[in-house]
């Protein structure tokens, strides 16, 4: 096209990347100068028509790029752009056509992954061989990394820029690597020796470019093959989901790294748990006045430093008279503890009021749902967007799909399954109890 214009001509993608270029050296570079300006280059022929050109490239309802021209002679006539509008057609059906391409081959990606995770792709030879179709090498020592969107963002669009820069990220530090996206989530399976924070970091810095969303990232230890893949996954999913809890949005947690708050991730009795947190912290459980939460955290840093005053306050930027304030209010609430002989019962009580500690932190946002059921049975799906854990029956039907979904305390695949009174569906953040 540059030779048949006589022009400059360049192809731009949407964020303003030049893809390709073509004709003289020099005219390039002032094309390429224009582009990153914004704007179109000064012509050197003050009085003529027209010296630059720029038509869009729509496919599908979006905006992939442009087309740029540039004639140094101001030569670029009507015509012209008839035949750039041209070429941006051309090029707009072959985005369309790669776009559909690897739509097919990133959901066949993704429901082979989907199952190696869940423990359904068959056995350990089976999935090594059928990964290498795909490139990806799972025969070797891997850690699972799960990255989940934060809540408060445009989930959709968010998604597919998590996938986009968590792909381009393992392609850079993993070419073996395994890296599909879900719902609402992007799991990676990489080398075991490589610095799994350092990748999310990468990934995290190309998803900042485009804000205001974030994503909470989780590492499993490490996997010794692919028989071991399904505890890895859920081992990664627990540290995204409980790292973003105790630190906040885009936090990144190693499962190892958790503490306590591992132990209690895995007690799937979440009432239990509700009542441990009352029976222990009594009024402190509550959170209709605001100040408990601060009290929470302060009883817990008190304890994790063995009820050293000092260090506390240093931890918690406060002054020493104002924690000696907020003990006291404590005190009054639970009883005195700071005085307590170093027995072995003042020690057990230490240690279950840490623990309580933990559990409010880990599980009072938790959904817990109470639903009557007016029939014989509700199929599981639509008991889960009746009670609002998803937004639609389609995604409902994806958490089930998954293997996110357990029916007193068994993973259920099946996405229509009865539920009858008396039973329990619970999952990371919920529980339901059908009454």
């Amino acid at each position: 096209m540059a030779q048949l214009l006589d022009v400059s001509v360049a192809a731009v993608d949407g964020t303003g990347r030049v893809l390709a270029t073509a004709g003289p050296a020099e005219h390039v570079a002032v094309l390429r100068e224009s582009i990153a300006h914004e704007g179109p280059p000064a012509s050197p022929s003050p009085g003529l028509v027209r010296s630059f050109a720029a038509v869009p490239v729509l496919a599908g309802g979006h905006h992939h790029g442009r087309i740029v021209a540039y004639s140094p002679s101001g030569a670029i006539r009507d015509s012209d752009v008839g035949i750039l509008e041209r070429a941006a057609t051309v090029a707009a059906l072959v985005v369309t056509r790669q776009e559909a391409v690897n739509a097919v081959e990133s959901k066949y990606r993704a429901d082979f992954l989907r199952d190696v995770l869940t423990g359904r792709a068959g056995t350990a030879e089976r999935v090594t061989s059928r990964a290498r179709a795909f490139g990806w090498n799972l025969a070797r020592p891997v850690t699972v990394l799960v990255a989940e969107l934060d809540p408060d963002g445009d989930e959709r669009s968010a998604q597919d820029r998590l996938v986009a820069c968590w792909t381009a990220a393992i392609r850079r530090h993993d070419p073996q690597g395994a890296v599909a996206g879900f719902s609402h989530e992007v799991v990676a399976v990489v080398d075991a020796s490589l610095d799994a924070a350092r990748v999310a970091k990468d990934a995290a810095s190309a998803f900042a470019d485009l804000p205001p969303a974030t994503f909470s990232t989780g590492t499993s230890r490490p996997s010794p093959g692919a028989e071991t893949l399904p505890e890895a996954y859920s081992q990664a999913l627990k540290a995204a989901r409980v790292g973003r809890q105790l630190h906040g949005p885009g936090a990144v947690a190693h499962f190892d790294q958790l503490g306590v708050y591992r132990l209690l991730s895995l007690v799937n009795d979440t009432d239990e748990l509700h009542a441990f947190v009352r029976e222990t912290l009594g009024p402190l459980a509550s959170d209709d006045d605001a100040e408990n939460a601060d009290l929470r955290r302060t009883l817990q840093v008190l304890l994790e430093t063995n009820l050293n005053v000092a260090e506390t306050a240093r931890r918690l930027h406060f002054h020493y008279n104002t924690l000696r304030y907020r003990i006291g209010k404590l005190e009054r609430l639970l009883g005195n503890f700071t005085d307590d002989p170093p027995t072995c019962g003042s020690t057990s009580r230490w240690r279950c009021t840490c623990c309580a500690c933990a559990a409010s932190e880990l599980h009072l946002g938790w959904s817990l749902v109470d639903f009557e059921l007016r029939s014989d049975y509700i199929p599981l799906c639509d008991l889960l967007k009746y009670c609002g854990i998803t937004e639609t029956g389609g995604m409902a039907k994806q958490l089930v799909a998954e293997g996110m979904v357990m029916v007193d305390g068994e993973v259920e695949l099946r996405k229509r399954a009865k539920i009858r009174s008396g039973q329990v569906v619970s999952g990371e953040g919920f529980s339901i109890r059908v009454e």
